[in-house]
């Protein structure tokens, strides 16, 4: 009986204070995937450097840079499904594997994602064509090998659009923790088989065949996760129709600038250091990068993994709920953030008195001000996040100014001051200008939303 007590006591106590942690089944799921990440940067990067030289590193970061120009056929279009599926799914029930309630409300579910796959049988086609054209146009001076590596790399990137695609609409169930549970699980095989490959000595190629061996994988354990989910929305008969197209396309504008803008703010830095200053420091740049998105990741998912709740309870009018739980988690998440920023620094600055990494990361003032910049970076996203949850997307002119200021700096500023610099320039953008004009937008919504609820 002692023993048992000391052991519920044990665990209600553990209970408690990942409660006040805010870390959750969903967050737990979703921190075990970014943890790895943590883990598998610095030994993916141990690899680099030890299986790549200088320029191959810089070509490697260079493909992993490019591939994200996939969002110019893609759009935000996941993030958009994974909404409208989040508001349709607060009227239904997920029992035993299917989707259970009033018919009505099941075919609008139904036909919107199947609505969702057909769209995408023209995005994945125009995905791969873009990544052709942009990867010959950056990599035009590299071995016909090189530019295979790429055109195999390109038909991989359009059809892992699709994976993205089935995990948000899974998502949208509210079904957070199995789809991390997918990612972590894909993420393992295709670090593993980047290892090994690299261990082989296949160069770029094995970034290449490890991520096409991880999709294969994702893909193959999402449908063994819901079989007769799948087999259901592959069968069902619709007996209403809705127009998705009408309602959809009048956001998804919207959301294109936005993407399109986020591409030039997020994606531009590598490929334009390779172009201007060469592939050793577009490598060096990537991997840096690399570091502050590992600690990104892991404290996104605060926020990250309540988007299906704030989208359900917008659904269902629970303002108080909603506000609640946006600015609980946002807190939480951005205190993550910045002890992960401050830990950061200080594992570069004891890895500065060695000499095995020299030449390869950029130096610690250039990754604090990279990190500075990533503040308000964050801060703007989880604002959009709850924005998007009300089915809008009012911080698409800002994204336009922000593209514009960010390819400013990238395509003025870098090639004639260098990249200290560009990295200046980044910060008072995001300080002085993007993030002000966003609180400003999420506060001016929230003003009205309250209005329009008085009256």
């Amino acid at each position: 009986m002692i023993n048992g007590f000391h052991r519920n006591t044990s665990g209600d106590f553990l209970r408690t204070i990942l409660h006040k942690l805010g870390i959750d089944g969903a967050v737990a799921s979703t921190l075990y995937n970014r943890f790895f990440g943590l883990f598998k940067t610095p030994l993916t990067m141990l690899f680099i450097l030890r299986y790549l030289t200088a320029e191959q590193q810089g070509i490697w970061y260079t493909f992993n840079s490019l591939i994200p120009l996939t969002a110019l056929a893609e759009l935000g279009f996941t993030v958009i499904i994974t909404q409208f599926v989040s508001h349709e799914y607060a009227k239904l029930k997920y029992e035993n594997g299917i989707i259970t309630g009033e018919q009505y409300n099941i075919d609008k579910l139904f036909s919107l994602i199947r609505y969702a796959i057909k769209f995408y049988t023209m995005i994945i086609p125009t995905a791969i064509v873009i990544l052709l054209v942009a990867g010959s146009s950056f990599l035009n001076t590299q071995s016909f090998e090189i530019l295979i590596a790429w055109y195999v790399f390109s038909l991989i990137g359009g059809l892992s659009l699709f994976g993205s695609l089935l995990q948000s609409i899974f998502q949208g169930l509210n079904k957070v923790r199995d789809i991390q549970k997918n990612i972590f699980l894909g993420s393992i095989v295709t670090t593993a088989c980047n290892l090994a490959f690299l261990y082989l000595k296949l160069n770029i190629w094995a970034l290449v065949i490890g991520n096409g061996v991880g999709l294969i994988v994702m893909l193959t354990f999402l449908y063994l996760k819901a079989p007769q989910f799948w087999k259901q929305l592959l069968h069902h008969n619709l007996t209403h129709t809705f127009p998705w197209f009408k309602e959809i396309v009048t956001l998804q504008w919207k959301y294109a600038v936005t993407w399109i803008s986020g591409y030039l703010i997020f994606f531009l830095f590598v490929p334009a250091a390779y172009k201007y200053q060469g592939s050793i420091v577009a490598g060096q740049l990537g991997l840096t990068l690399s570091l502050i998105g590992a600690v990104s990741s892991i404290a996104d998912p605060w926020v990250g993994t309540k988007l299906p709740q704030l989208n359900m309870l917008v659904a269902t009018g629970k303002n108080k709920e909603l506000i609640d739980l946006f600015t609980k988690s946002s807190i939480q998440s951005f205190i993550v953030m910045v002890m992960g920023s401050v830990g950061l620094l200080s594992i570069l600055f004891v890895l500065s008195y060695f000499n095995f990494y020299q030449n390869r990361l950029l130096s610690i003032p250039l990754t604090a001000y990279l990190l500075l910049s990533n503040i308000p970076v964050r801060i703007i996203l989880y604002l959009s996040m709850y924005l998007r949850a009300h089915k809008i997307e009012p911080f698409y002119l800002l994204s336009v100014l922000n593209a514009a200021l960010i390819a400013f700096c990238v395509f003025v500023v870098f090639p004639r001051y260098g990249l200290l610099a560009l990295i200046i320039g980044t910060n008072i953008v995001y300080w002085c200008i993007i993030l002000p004009y966003a609180v400003y937008i999420y506060r001016s919504f929230n003003r009205t939303k309250q209005l329009m609820n008085v009256v």
